[in-house]
């Protein structure tokens, strides 16, 4: 049995998934023991994958088979270069790495709104 999700974008959610974890459709097929056309169909909408496939795939991508099918997950483009390299490290860390890397971000983050409050402070004593 096969459903058609094609017109919900099925496709695009398997493609930014697969790239945000810094795959090629070949990598993917390999991991999920599929042909490398077969993800390219899915990717381009051509075709769709067997339900059991899509339980393997959102399981691979680490994200719920809900993100996939009904697309409830919001697409963002990272908006530079930083940010995008950023995402691309983090993808490939542990998650200890990771964590690590969100607090040091938390405590940079914490640091510019009080120099920006301090900032503001200064700006209106003058």
């Amino acid at each position: 049995m096969r459903c058609h999700m094609t017109d919900i974008k099925f496709d695009k959610m398997v493609s930014y998934y697969r790239k945000l974890n810094g795959w090629t459709m070949k990598e993917l097929a390999e991991k999920m023991g599929k042909t490398e056309s077969a993800v390219s169909r899915w990717e381009s909408g051509t075709a769709s994958p067997k339900i059991k496939d899509i339980n393997v795939l959102s399981e691979i991508l680490g994200i719920d088979a809900d993100i996939l099918i009904f697309g409830k997950s919001k697409l963002v483009e990272p908006t530079n270069d930083i940010i995008s390299e950023t995402i691309e490290i983090m993808q490939k860390l542990d998650e200890e790495h990771q964590k690590n890397i969100l607090n040091f971000a938390r405590f940079e983050y914490a640091q510019a709104e009080q120099a920006k409050q301090l900032e503001e402070n200064d700006a209106s004593v003058s």
